[in-house]
């Protein structure tokens, strides 16, 4: 077998690899890394992304990237930022653009209408959902790089030290506006007041694994309602977000009074930053389920079960080599374990049912593989606070039976779909994130211990082993180890 891992280092030049795990198949990366290349990117910055990698097995799955190049887009718009104002942003501009596009052309293109479309036609649909993808990706990725030390660096550059820094950085990290979970409880209320079509929310219930049929969402906004208490539940959890966000908001202005003129330019950019990868959900989403809407009919047109579309490439699916007597078979090999290279000039893919490449992956990021010998790791403090309890570790939404009540999380990321139960939470810990991801967040909404950028947390922490959470310091200590 090749040896993507290596391959993929050298192209990352020795620089620091990250990664972003939890629903990442194969079909949803694929559909997004094509808007990281010089194509898309060089209309705002003067070069794209060199690669990314990742691997998946089962339902679960991870992508890596260099960690300077994340950081270095991030850094750019921040500094277009300063000398332009928001307004002046040409990824704004695009931005706004797509947020008309996109709910468009997500309504043209139901289930209902593919049904009735010809191969070639829902090819051609599949690539204008690859190219939206693309558009949304290209101009909000600096939202997602800025965490702790992008923004140390930053106020060091501007202040000429460190001091006051962490007191800036906790007073930046307050968003003042509603997150996208008071979009989604409202989306739940409208559907059940109003009876909309269940394609109006399937969106809601998709990631980058996948989305469920559409005959299926009906049960997931049930199940949703439910979880959430009910109509006058979401209600209050709708004001309380509200109230949190003006609270911030004014909180944010009497901290701005007392900063120099250049250090308001980074205080403004780490809210603007936060703002643009909360609002940005709704139309990253909305072309991958229309991609994912599309596969599943082109199986059910070959007569292929769509078990495992996540492990499909959509570059197969836009040609007419792909043998669907053979293919049902390739991708349930997939399933066992794969990796996959992306690059520019094409993706390199290859079998991995043993792990091996998948744990030099991981090696990469941690540069550990004894995980049972590490009592303690840092990370960076999310939402201040102290907390004790059972680690749970869940990576996606099929490990939301082990948790109990009181529990401490452990997760790779968090998404919407981790609301209810963080809610009942003892803490968070996560292994990537930056101020402006979800679990940043929400635990300051819900106000819960949150350390997230560990790296390793799913690695080394167990189910059923008690942990120690200070995010105070930013330390998660084992006192016992799990299974």
């Amino acid at each position: 077998m090749t040896n993507i891992v290596d391959v993929f280092k050298r192209s990352t030049d020795g620089s620091a690899v990250d990664k972003q795990e939890g629903n990442f198949g194969p079909f949803g990366c694929a559909m997004v890394i094509r808007g990281l290349w010089s194509r898309y990117m060089c209309t705002f910055y003067d070069k794209g992304f060199r690669a990314w990698a990742g691997m998946a097995k089962n339902d679960h799955g991870a992508a890596f990237f260099s960690l300077d190049e994340y950081r270095y887009f991030t850094r750019q718009t921040y500094e277009h930022f300063v000398q332009r104002g928001e307004d002046g942003l040409k990824e704004m501009a695009e931005f706004h653009e797509l947020q008309a596009v996109v709910p468009k052309f997500y309504g043209e293109h139901a289930p209902t209408m593919l049904a009735h479309m010809s191969d070639a036609e829902l090819r051609d649909v599949l690539e204008q959902a690859i190219d939206l993808t693309n558009r949304v990706i290209a101009c909000t990725i600096f939202s997602e790089g800025l965490d702790h030390e992008l923004v140390a660096t930053l106020y060091r550059e501007v202040m000429g030290s460190d001091e006051g820094f962490e007191r800036f950085f906790e007073a930046g990290s307050r968003t003042g506006f509603p997150s996208f979970v008071a979009l989604f409880d409202s989306l739940l209320l409208d559907h059940a007041n109003a009876h909309k079509h269940d394609y109006d929310l399937q969106w809601l219930f998709a990631n980058y694994w996948g989305t469920v049929p559409i005959e299926l969402v009906n049960d997931e906004i049930t199940n949703a309602m439910k979880d959430k208490g009910g109509k006058e539940q979401l209600s209050v959890e709708i004001d309380s977000i509200h109230a949190t966000a003006e609270h911030n908001t004014h909180e944010r202005e009497e901290v701005e009074k007392t900063l120099s003129p250049k250090c308001i330019d980074l205080f403004r950019f780490m809210e603007f930053a936060s703002f643009i990868r909360d609002d940005r959900k709704q139309i990253f989403i909305m072309p991958l389920v229309v991609g994912y809407n599309v596969a599943r009919q082109l199986f059910r047109n070959a007569n292929i079960r769509d078990d495992d579309i996540a492990f499909a490439l959509p570059e197969e699916l836009l040609s007419d080599a792909w043998d669907p007597l053979t293919y049902e078979n390739m991708l349930a090999d997939r399933r066992r374990g794969v990796v996959v290279r992306y690059d520019e000039a094409g993706n390199q893919i290859a079998l991995d049912p043993t792990g091996s490449e998948a744990k030099k992956f991981f090696q990469l990021v941690s540069g550990m593989s004894h995980g049972d010998l590490v009592h303690e790791i840092r990370g960076q403090i999310a939402s201040r606070g102290m907390a004790r309890g059972r680690a749970v570790v869940i990576l996606n939404e099929k490990g939301f039976g082990a948790f109990r009540q009181g529990d401490v999380i452990i997760t790779s990321m968090t998404r919407p779909e981790f609301v209810p139960i963080l809610k009942n939470c003892a803490a968070i810990v996560t292994d990537e994130g930056g101020i402006t991801c979800h679990a940043a967040i929400i635990s300051r909404e819900l106000k819960i211990p949150c350390i997230i950028g560990t790296k390793i947390a799913t690695q080394v922490l167990h189910d059923g082993g008690l942990v120690e959470v200070d995010a105070e310091r930013g330390i998660v200590t084992k006192l016992e180890s799990g299974v």
